[in-house]
């Protein structure tokens, strides 16, 4: 699955330690598909996870976790679309339906202060895309932490910050082919950072 290599590659590169945990069991007679893919990853330099973080998490805010169950739902193992990026509200209805607490291998608990010092792990949802409108993001902020979850990244902001640190004249720890295949990208000019121009040099 494209979306595990890619967010595996995110969290080498920002300086966590990253394993790929064992899919939980589930029931036989589920018509729900499998668990959802998870890592377990561990950031040395950070002493504890900041829990007054937001729930949209940015990787900005990375420094701030010590250490994170991250559970990733992709366009490979849902039935994600690209028609529901320009519906806020198909959005919400396809989370409600994909997420589970079967499928993301815990049980519902509406107090994630507690979950989170039950295992001393922060969960964090990969997601495709989120809601635009405030009112239906607030709603799956909702939805989401009374499943237990703490947090959520988008794919589009592990695309960004993936494509800025892959330097092609610079051999990089971490990221596996995901970052080598990015280095190639921008070393054929294929690819431009999206702040590439803000300091175009003809208009200095």
């Amino acid at each position: 699955m494209v979306e595990c290599d890619l967010v595996e590659a995110y969290f080498e590169i920002n300086g966590f330690l990253a394993r790929k945990n064992h899919k939980p069991g589930h029931k036989p007679n589920r018509k729900n598909i499998e668990p959802f893919p998870q890592f377990t990853v561990f950031n040395p330099k950070a002493q504890e996870s900041q829990r007054e973080l937001g729930f949209r998490l940015f990787s900005g805010d990375l420094m701030q976790v010590k250490s994170a169950q991250v559970i990733v739902l992709g366009w490979e193992n849902t039935a994600f679309t690209n028609s529901l990026l320009n519906s806020d509200a198909k959005l919400l209805k396809f989370f409600k339906q994909e997420i589970d607490p079967e499928r993301l291998g815990f049980h519902e608990s509406s107090n994630n202060e507690d979950s989170l010092s039950a295992d001393g792990l922060m969960k964090v949802m990969v997601v495709p895309a989120l809601p635009v409108g405030l009112d239906r993001m607030k709603l799956l902020e909702e939805h989401l932490r009374k499943l237990g979850l703490h947090g959520i990244l988008t794919l589009k902001s592990i695309f960004e910050n993936l494509f800025r640190q892959a330097l092609p004249d610079k051999l990089q720890a971490g990221g596996g082919e995901i970052l080598h295949l990015l280095q190639m990208i921008k070393s054929y000019h294929l690819f431009r950072d999206p702040q590439g121009d803000i300091f175009d040099s003809s208009k200095i």
